[in-house]
């Protein structure tokens, strides 16, 4: 769509506009890239329900502006409408209580939704509650099938902790 057509649309208040406009700002296509901007139209259509905008408000929140809280709460609308990375966020902050009080069920819950989804981190961090029995009851077996999972999807960290247990086991 013609960036001026575009412009007018998400300035009309149409939220898939105002992320399409976020996202160009964001990768430089077809404008110049303005983080400012992606950051205002992201928020934009965020404030309009729009879920993929709203986990990137939350990252935004999370990792530039550090203000967990506000993290969660974009995190949690996004979550609530199926967001699967969001969930799984959601879920690690419930356990971790970044951002919230610590509520290991409401973590297990939220990681259990992202992986119905598919979701790497959910995956891997499901994986680790299940190792370590946080909020759930033990389960060697189970987290190494998730955490499996997680690393056959590419997951750094999963493949990390499964090549230092194997170290550590002497496998």
């Amino acid at each position: 769509m013609d960036i001026e057509k575009l412009k007018k649309l998400a300035d009309s208040g149409n939220m898939f506009a105002q992320f399409d406009l976020a996202d160009r700002y964001y990768k430089s296509n077809g404008v110049a890239y303005d983080f400012d901007r992606s950051i205002y139209w992201f928020k934009k259509a965020a404030e309009q329900g729009h879920s993929k905008a709203q986990r990137i408000i939350g990252e935004y929140y999370w990792g530039v502006e550090e203000n967990p809280e506000m993290a969660v709460y974009w995190f949690k609308k996004a979550a609530d409408q199926g967001e699967p990375y969001s969930q799984a966020k959601l879920g690690n902050c419930y356990i971790t209580g970044a951002g919230l009080e610590i509520n290991e069920a409401a973590g297990i819950e939220w990681l259990t939704k992202s992986v119905k989804q598919g979701n790497v981190i959910g995956y891997f961090c499901l994986g680790l509650c299940y190792f370590h029995g946080i909020g759930v009851v033990r389960d060697i077996n189970y987290a190494l099938e998730l955490i499996n999972e997680a690393a056959r999807l590419g997951d750094l960290e999963a493949r990390n902790f499964l090549l230092k247990l194997k170290k550590d086991l002497n496998l």
